[in-house]
């Protein structure tokens, strides 16, 4: 099982920088409005950890 302790994210698709650090315990709930970025929080770590994005390509993925 992985359990996530910190998610860092810097020019990822539509995210510019963003740090969250989870607690040991507990739920998270990802709430916001259309289009606010949910599903490319899911999307980063699923880069951190493939390194392949779940949507799109690489060269849209990332921002140089």
């Amino acid at each position: 099982m992985i359990v996530l302790k910190r998610l860092a994210v810097a020019s990822y698709k539509g995210i510019r920088a963003l740090d969250l650090t989870f607690p040991e315990r507990g739920s998270i709930l990802i709430e916001g409005r259309n289009e606010a970025g949910k599903s490319t929080l899911f999307d980063a770590v699923h880069y951190a950890l493939y390194g392949v994005p779940m949507v799109g390509d690489l060269g849209a993925a990332l921002h140089y």
